[in-house]
């Protein structure tokens, strides 16, 4: 039932009926002036704009099934489940609602982050609220996720999608647009989409785009510069792409957020509420501060316990040490770690001696590098979420980066061969001024 209210659902509801009734007449006209034609040929002008037309009455008449409570008679959605446990984040899913409003001009949202902080989570959370409002016509989610984590090591994803045209591809199929998914020229069926979602307002989301090449990114941020209005889009990506559109960046869960995900493992598993229970508040801390406040690290290292029979602080220590845990850090950080240049991996290595955040000056001083040297492959870290940004010419490494690179630095990992130089030379640095 729904409750009227200002700028509530009843309005939401009345405005889309008289825009509905507005449509049907604007339809109505049209199919007139086709009908005058008789045997004549249909000008193309006109055949594109009654195509365009009936697709927005479609929109319009699925939109409002969606908010009496009907079902529409065809709403393309192909949304997994929202996540079983989600705290937090009100801030940042406020901000991806604020894009996908049907107010907001913008093609939708980039949600960036390190691996394992949320990014997907957050993005099925928008979606499921934007779907709760009946912003949309159809709710198409494809995924570039190569690879997941569960209790018994990675798992690879055999049907991640590749490229643009595989994108492409999919959201067709999922439009019941066979005749764009079969075709065999990948520039056709780009802009056969294009032109399939115009008078339509779709929601599409492009996960995990951050296992794509350079060129297949470049060319999905092509694609959303022109997506018609008023589709909208949610992209997730380890990398920050510097795209036209409103980007929320996941940093950690806050401490209060990050127990109580703790307490919300602890009702589904009676053995993480035993543990939790026995450990006490401070293990608790600890177990936060060694993830991060990283959701998925929190999930994987309360699974040992589930699932495995370990005590908290024994799956504590099993966080702390990347070679044992050589799966999770893996997944975080592996394939980021293999794009690094010479540069980056030399200001990786000495980041990870300064316990407080460093600057580039700092950094120039104990790498030896020039400081347009250091500030490049800072920012390259930075795009690729292996260090944070902290504002006012200030960076620094979440603990589980800290931890993964000094694993490296002690050759306790196989990637990513780094620069012992450099982090001995840092702490050479320390050592001297100390001693001042």
């Amino acid at each position: 039932m729904r409750h009227t209210g200002k700028d509530g659902p009843m309005d939401d509801h009345d405005a889309l009926q008289r825009t509905l009734a507005r449509a049907r007449r604007a339809l109505q006209i049209l199919e007139e002036e086709k009908a005058g034609f008789g045997a004549l040929r249909v000008p193309v002008d006109l055949q594109i704009e009654l195509e365009e037309k009936r697709r927005e009455v479609a929109s319009l008449e699925a939109r409002l099934a969606q908010l009496e409570g009907r079902s529409p008679a065809r709403l393309p959605d192909n949304l997994p489940r929202r996540p079983s446990i989600f705290v937090g984040r009100k801030q940042e899913l406020a901000r991806c609602l604020t894009a996908l409003s049907p107010q907001e001009r913008g093609w939708g949202v980039v949600i960036d982050g390190i691996g394992g902080i949320g990014k997907t989570a957050l993005a099925l959370e928008a979606a499921h609220a934007a779907r709760r409002r009946a912003w949309f016509d159809a709710y198409l989610f494809v995924s570039a996720k190569t690879s997941r984590l569960t209790p018994d090591g990675i798992r690879e994803e055999t049907l991640a999608a590749t490229s643009l045209d595989a994108f492409t591809r999919r959201f067709a199929a999922l439009l019941g647009e066979r005749e764009i998914e079969e075709m065999s020229d990948a520039g056709q069926r780009y802009k056969a989409l294009l032109d399939a979602l115009r008078g339509r307002r779709a929601l599409l989301i492009w996960d995990n785009l951050e296992t794509l090449t350079r060129e297949e990114r470049d060319r999905i941020a092509e694609f959303l510069r022109v997506l018609p209005a008023p589709n909208k889009a949610i992209v997730t990506s380890r990398r920050r792409t510097g795209e036209s559109a409103l980007t929320v960046r996941l940093d950690r869960l806050s401490e209060e957020e990050g127990f109580r995900l703790m307490d919300e493992v602890g009702r589904r598993h009676p053995a993480v509420a035993r543990e939790l229970a026995r450990a006490g508040r401070e293990t608790r801390r600890a177990l936060y501060d060694a993830a991060g406040g990283n959701p998925l690290a929190l999930h994987w290292t309360l699974g040992l316990a589930a699932q495995k029979g370990y005590s908290l602080r024994e799956a504590l220590a099993r966080l702390q040490d990347a070679a044992r845990s050589g799966d999770l850090y893996r997944f975080l950080f592996a394939e980021a770690a293999r794009d690094l240049a010479e540069a980056d991996r030399t200001v990786l290595s000495a980041l990870t001696a300064f316990q407080t955040p460093a600057t580039p000056a700092a950094l120039a001083d104990v790498t030896g590098r020039t400081a347009q040297a250091v500030q490049a492959a800072l920012e390259r870290l930075v795009t690729l979420s292996l260090v944070n940004d902290l504002g006012e010419e200030r960076y620094g490494l979440h603990p589980l980066t800290r931890t993964y690179v000094r694993a490296a630095l002690r050759e306790e990992v196989q990637e990513p061969p780094l620069a012992p130089a450099a982090h001995r030379r840092t702490l050479r640095f320390w050592v001297d001024y100390a001693q001042k």
